[in-house]
């Protein structure tokens, strides 16, 4: 594998992450929105709540057309980003 090629590849992962991330990030996003029209208080146990559904979901996501390497990678990859963004909202939203 040639220097580009590599570089197509880190591509097409770092793509791959980032829309599983944002995959997460939405349903996450429609989490918070039903709860808050239902009225629910979003304290700290109810994010966390949510988030580990979010994570529940991301797992039971599919992907097609990679290697089973390659998705495992992906999904690694997309947890951890997923996670850190979700507890940065989280933190964030506590600081308002």
């Amino acid at each position: 594998m040639d220097e580009k090629d590599k570089i197509i590849a880190n591509a097409r992962s770092s793509a791959m992450i980032m829309g599983m991330t944002a995959m997460g990030l939405q349903d996450f996003a429609a989490s918070i929105i039903k709860q808050a029209r239902e009225g629910v208080a979003l304290t700290d146990e109810v994010l966390a709540e949510m988030i580990e559904e979010c994570i529940v979901n991301l797992k039971n996501s599919e992907m097609t057309g990679t290697s089973m390497q390659q998705e495992v990678e992906t999904f690694r990859g997309a947890l951890d980003v997923f996670t850190q963004f979700a507890k940065s909202a989280v933190t964030s939203a506590r600081q308002v």
